[in-house]
């Protein structure tokens, strides 16, 4: 392996006058079965001094063009014998990749001709303005590429009688004299043919014997305008020829400096005899690259080579196309919609066709490249930001438990690299649901999701909900499946999400992302059985889990270079949520602390915005400016008030920060400085580490004072009017005034609908109340005495019974619907408790405690989650939502939490 053999051939040409003559070196290039060993042959033109003045190559051709036999391939180079050539170094290298006894590249009729000066024929029909094309990037740069328009050859010099037609823009040669053939422009009925004609090796009516010749069609393109220096690029077309000839095209595009000095060069095809199955057709074919540095000019040729005997010269190609430009990477195929596979939309079924990937069509048909091995989904659009032959979003087939049929949506291979983090493949279908009426119905959105072992590559589902015009009205998301949530194990796990279709939807694009994270040679997000169904029987039956999308965030996520392939491509930063612990809604959004990240998101109709903070900053920076330009530390809880003024606990700042309606954020209360000394302006009051806020219908905001043990009450005007809690750690006062009770670092608050205040007091596991009318203070939930008696340690225990004989451990957040039940994160049990207005307690998410990754889509009671820290209920739709927050995911549940407007749960009575 690794090894290079080699056989050379020194030919003096000193005698032979080249410089300036065109010449041709073919040959037929191969390899032994899958192997990857290959070979190569050089001509390399010397002065006679021995220095190089140019090269010619051909080969290799890799296994995948062989269609994976031990067979030889026919290639051509063709050019202009560089001026002061003497002498031409022909080497053929063989060189081993694959292990084994053998070096298995193979060459063979090997024809190197420079033509006589005189000899052959030469056309140069002209460009109408019609087919003139000025050079821009994103563009295909060739004027006339599928030969459709063209000129007689006899109108440019060629003898009376000679009925060949050369395409206008291009330049035809042929070592041939008239009337033997030239490139022509010929009509064509083969399929693959776009439009109506195709470039052709010609005929040949003065001989039956062609085998050999190379005629050709060239086309030169200035692009020194274009700053084109290591922009991507993208050559394709369509190759081909006749039946089980061996006659073929090739497409090559050369890069040249201002003097014409070839700096490299790219091609496409041949589409050999075996791969159109010996069919008269073309195939698509393309090839991806930067261009080198100094190209100001691209000299395009179409090569259509002789092999078999015979009266035509059979090699084809049509709608030729080289593109410059950030639009010249990446891949995109759509692959038909069988009959069997299309869905009439309709009510209550599913609206997504192929949901399962088992229907496939082959890449190369769609226009992937020659040897491309990738399949994908029928009825669905695939793309992905790298060029082939790396991975596009694939269907393929697939063993993961979890999988129903035999195939799935997968992230694609990727042969030429083994480090494609960061990249994202799609799918893409989209469903005209006009007809249907579908405003304001239930929809279920759901699929199969995972991705291997214990990798972080991963897929997500997104159905955007669109009007007539495009716009984005909604958007609902499933996944992604972490690689704990499937127990680090090769499998797909079921996902859903329930919700309602907005006014006005029209249409629906639902996408499938499958998205490289690991570095390995796969992108192994995988997808199945994906379902989008509208109607009544979307409505869930009961209660329902389901984890919210939380989508990139910043202004502008940025580009990298793939290191495997050098595309540029978007960095992706999905479902970046790191250690939430604090929840509120408002106005139809759900604030979400990202405390791992320092901002605070907003989430609304499916989308995600910084709302405070920064990605790129912490610590108490910012005031009185944008608060998405502002910098926290650690935030945690957060409330808003009726007026849409949002309040967050600056946690690691000490501080507690008010943004408004418009936007400033600016420091409420706290000094900025670790403390505990009071004042009655709440500027002035030393915070440490305060972890909770809510606000009261008179905007009266409570503070979680956390570690100084200890809740404040501050008023619109910024000034302390009450404290809760002495300051000193510990468990008393209950039935007595609340200033003189003792907490131990209270970190959640929550008020009912009539003004009384709980708090989640973590350290001593209860939930105390604080009366609105009388300010007594007394636990509505959980067993300090049995804490105790356990060495002051949390447990689980006392569903079904009174909350204040049961166990809680360690909760962080609370919060009431309503009808007045108490929600607490749970947060060591893993759970999510509810207690009634008449004080029993049970369980609604998570009822084992055990630790694990949400189930989107499934009951409650049968998710998991792990160490929950905040829950917050929205009023206005009775959805409850929690932060999950060692899972980094937020979820929202359906079918819990209640309305009305009564008073939460109180101490059970000592009479």
């Amino acid at each position: 392996m690794g090894v290079t053999t080699t056989a050379t051939q020194m030919i003096d040409v000193s005698s032979l006058d080249a410089g300036g003559k065109s010449y041709t070196l073919t040959g037929a290039i191969g390899g032994y079965t899958t192997q990857t060993d290959y070979a190569t042959v050089t001509a390399a033109f010397e002065d006679a001094d021995g220095g190089t003045l140019g090269s010619a190559v051909i080969g290799p051709v890799n296994a995948a063009q062989r269609g994976n036999v031990t067979s030889l391939v026919p290639e051509a180079a063709v050019g202009t014998v560089p001026a002061g050539t003497a002498r031409i170094l022909v080497t053929v290298a063989s060189t081993g990749v694959s292990a084994g006894y053998g070096i298995d590249g193979r060459a063979d009729d090997l024809n190197l001709t420079i033509a006589a000066s005189g000899t052959g024929q030469r056309y140069s029909a002209p460009c109408p303005a019609a087919d003139q094309v000025s050079p821009a990037l994103n563009a295909n740069l060739i004027e006339n590429p599928g030969a459709e328009d063209y000129a007689a050859a006899t109108a440019l010099g060629a003898p009376a009688g000679d009925d060949q037609t050369v395409a206008d823009c291009w330049t035809s040669a042929s070592p041939l004299s008239a009337p033997d053939s030239t490139q022509e422009s010929r009509p064509s009925t083969y399929p693959g043919v776009t439009g109506g004609r195709v470039f052709y090796g010609g005929t040949n009516p003065g001989t039956v014997q062609v085998a050999g010749v190379v005629t050709t069609g060239s086309q030169l393109i200035d692009v020194s305008s274009l700053n084109a220096d290591g922009q991507p690029f993208k050559l394709t077309g369509e190759v081909g020829g006749y039946a089980a000839q061996g006659d073929y095209a090739q497409v090559v595009a050369t890069f040249e400096d201002d003097k014409g000095a070839g700096l490299g060069s790219a091609g496409i095809g041949p589409a050999t005899a075996a791969q159109r199955g010996s069919a008269s057709e073309l195939l698509p074919d393309g090839t991806y690259g930067v261009i080198p540095a100094g190209t100001r000019k691209v000299l395009v040729t179409i090569i259509t080579a002789a092999v078999s005997s015979g009266a035509d010269s059979d090699g084809t190609a049509d709608n030729l196309n080289l593109t410059i430009g950030r639009q010249a990477a990446g891949q995109s195929y759509t692959a038909p919609c069988p009959a069997a596979d299309q869905v009439t939309p309709a009510l209550n079924a599913n609206l997504i066709e192929n949901p399962g990937a088992e229907d496939y069509t082959a890449a190369t048909a769609l226009g992937a490249p020659l040897g491309d091995d990738q399949t994908v989904a029928d009825c669905w659009t695939s793309a992905s930001p790298l060029n082939p032959p790396d991975g596009t979003q694939e269907s393929r087939p697939s063993t993961y438990p979890g999988v129903t049929g035999s195939r799935d949506f997968y992230g694609g291979t990727n042969p030429s690299t083994v480090s494609i983090p960061g990249i994202t493949t799609t799918g893409t279908q989209s469903i005209d649901v006009g007809s249907l009426a579908t405003g304001g119905q239930p929809f279920l959105l759901s699929g199969d999701l995972g991705g291997y072992a214990t990798q972080g590559d991963y897929a997500t589902v997104t159905a955007a909900f669109q009007d007539a015009k495009g716009a984005t009205l909604g958007s609902a998301v499933i996944g992604p499946v972490t690689a704990g949530q499937r127990n680090n194990v090769s499998s797909l796990v079921h996902q859903a999400w329930h919700g309602t279709v907005p006014a006005g939807t029209g249409r629906i694009v639902v996408k499938i992302a499958t998205v490289g994270v690991s570095s390995g040679a796969n992108s192994d997000g995988a997808a199945d059985n994906v379902s989008l169904t509208i109607g009544s029987s979307a409505a869930p039956a009961g209660p329902i889990l389901q984890t919210m999308p939380y989508a990139s965030v910043g202004d502008d996520t940025g580009t990298h270079v793939d290191p495997g392939s050098g595309a540029v491509v978007p960095n992706v930063t999905p479902g970046s949520l790191y250690r939430p612990a604090g929840l509120s809604v408002g106005g139809g959004a759900v604030y979400v602390s990202n405390t791992g990240d320092n901002v605070v998101a907003e989430l609304r109709n499916g989308g995600t915005s910084i709302l405070a903070g920064s990605l790129e900053g912490s610590g108490e920076k910012g005031d009185h400016g944008k608060a998405d330009e502002a910098t926290m530390y650690q935030p945690a809880g957060t409330a808003a008030d009726a007026g849409g003024d949002l309040f967050i606990a600056d946690s690691g700042d000490n501080a507690v920060r008010e943004v408004t309606q418009n936007g400033v954020i600016e420091r409420f209360a706290g000094t900025g400085t670790a403390g505990h000394g009071l004042s009655l302006i709440a500027r002035s009051v030393q915070l440490d580490g305060p972890a909770a806020v809510a606000v009261d219908a008179a905007k009266d905001v409570y503070i979680a004072d956390t570690r100084n043990n200890r809740v404040i009450e501050v008023s619109p005007r910024k000034l302390v009017i009450a404290v809760i809690g002495t300051g000193s750690a510990g468990y008393a006062g209950d039935g007595k005034a609340a200033s003189h009770a003792r907490l131990n670092q209270p970190t959640g608050l929550a008020l009912d609908a009539r003004g009384n205040l709980y708090i989640a007091d973590s350290a001593n596991n209860v939930i105390r109340r604080v009366d609105a009318r009388t300010g007594v203070i007394t636990t509505v939930a959980g067993n300090y005495a049995a804490g105790i008696a356990s060495d002051g340690l949390g447990a689980f225990a006392g569903d079904g019974g009174p909350a204040t004989s049961a166990r809680l451990n360690d909760p962080q957040g609370v919060a009431v619907d309503g009808a007045g039940d108490l929600f607490v994160a749970d947060t060591v049990n893993n759970a999510i408790r509810r207690i009634t207005p008449a004080g029993t307690i049970t369980t609604v998410v998570n009822s084992s405690a055990a630790p694990g990754g949400e189930s989107s889509g499934a009951a409650p009671a049968a998710s998991k989650l792990n160490t929950p820290y905040a829950v917050a209920v929205d009023p206005s739709t009775n959805f409850l939502y929690l932060a999950d927050t060692h899972n980094n995911a937020v979820a929202q549940v359906l079918g819990v939490a209640r309305s009305g407007a009564a008073a939460g749960p109180v101490a059970p009575s000592t009479s």
